[in-house]
Parts: structure tokens; sequence; C-alpha cells
């Protein structure tokens, strides 16, 4: 994954993440495995454990972006936005599960889509991830309306 990339990746996800939050809040990110959540905003998102085109870790991804990013969003999610550009798709999300929970989703859903967890850091009370096949991240901050839970962005690039 180039530089070029990455910076890419992270500034699509912070731009969705800052679009779906009430108001400022430390960035944080956390990890769980998921679901496919509704299309709709505001609606619940539901679980769909079925497989993905993205086959195995090492195999190219070929799928639909918006489809796997709906896989790592977690169980009983809420979809806030979305946004499609060129070989890039965000989905911004909020979940009530807590940080442990979402971390544990995480570890087990992305190696089960045929993804690669490349790196993950907890801080400020949230967890950062990066993927590989697709080139991705996935950032979880705490709800900013102190009610608990946390604001997801799920940023996913074919290039």
């Amino acid at each position: 994954m180039s530089m070029r990339s990455v910076a890419g990746i992270a500034a699509l996800a912070l731009v969705v993440a800052a679009c779906s939050s009430a108001g400022p809040a430390a960035p944080t990110a956390t990890s769980a495995g998921g679901g496919s959540p509704t299309t709709t905003p505001g609606s619940v998102a539901t679980n769909d454990t079925s497989p993905t085109q993205g086959g195995q870790t090492g195999q190219p991804f070929s799928g639909s972006l918006k489809d796997l990013a709906h896989k790592l969003a977690p169980d009983g999610s809420t979809q806030v936005a979305e946004v499609e550009v060129g070989g890039a798709y965000s989905l911004s999300v909020t979940s009530s599960l807590g940080l442990d929970q979402l971390t544990s989703f995480w570890e087990s859903r992305i190696p089960s889509l045929g993804m690669t967890l490349a790196a993950s850091v907890k801080t400020g009370g949230g967890l950062y991830l990066s993927t590989t096949n697709p080139n991705g991240g996935i950032v979880a901050s705490p709800d900013p309306s102190g009610g608990g839970g946390f604001s997801i962005a799920i940023s996913l690039s074919s290039e």
C-alpha cells in the first residue's frame, strides 16, 4: 500500500467521521466482527454472514467495496452516512457495543472476509485499524454526546 493510498483512506475516513459526529470528539477506533447493515441512514444494521467475493487472504480483492464495508459494520449498528468516490467507499455507523466487543468483532471478522489486519492501535478510548486486500481503515471514536457507544468510519479503496 502506497503512502498516498494510506493518506487518502485516512482523509476519507476522517471526513466521514466528522460529518457523522454530533460534535467534536477525540479520534478513536475499535475492532469487532460485523454484519451487513441496511443501506438506509438511520436504520438498524443486521448481520450477514454470507461469504464474500474477496477470497482468501493473499488473493486480490475483486468484490464490491460497498458490500464489504457493510460486512465490517458491527451487529446492531445504525448507518449514518456513506460516500463513494472513484475507487473508494466509506461507511459511517454508530454502535452501542463497547471497545472490547468491537475489537473482538473486527479481529475475527477481518480475516474471515479474506482481508489482512495490517495494524491496530488503541488510543484516546478508541481504536484505529488498517487493512489490506483491499486497502482500508476503520476508526472507532467514543460517542461525542457522552451516551456511550462509538461513532465508526469504515473506509476501503481498490487502489
